[in-house]
């Protein structure tokens, strides 16, 4: 079981005036097999990231299911987030992390193509 962690930092200028932006916002990150041998890594949420809380019930509360462990969410500005991964067999693999706020920035989407930053890890998995 191999432990990931990633720095993030959200540096971004936005009007201090605006409303939306009186408090910090959280910074998604998220982990992916990018290159390596046929199989799926398994990720295992770490100690130190809880599982969210469930969304409260109400009239306007969606369902939601809990994020996968490769999924982890910070509160804003900035933070450290650990993920665990386990591979199916030795090899070179490429992990590529994707660091966004598309759930918590009313100016950012996946869908507008801003912003999010990629980083990536080689990892040689021996036994």
């Amino acid at each position: 079981l191999l432990t990931l962690a990633v720095n993030v930092e959200d540096v971004s200028v936005r009007d201090p005036n605006d409303h939306r932006f009186r408090e910090p916002l959280d910074i998604d990150v998220t982990w992916y097999k990018h290159q390596g041998p046929p199989g799926e890594i398994e990720w295992v949420r770490h100690p130190s990231t809880p599982v969210p809380a469930a969304p409260q019930e109400g009239p306007a509360a969606r369902p939601r299911t809990p994020p996968p462990a490769n999924q982890i969410t910070l509160p804003g500005p900035k933070g450290t987030a650990l993920v665990q991964a386990r591979f199916p067999t030795p090899g070179e693999y490429m992990l590529r992390v994707r660091v966004d706020q598309f759930d918590s920035a009313p100016d950012s989407s996946g869908a507008d193509q801003c912003c999010w930053t990629n980083g990536y890890v080689r990892v040689r998995v021996t036994q």
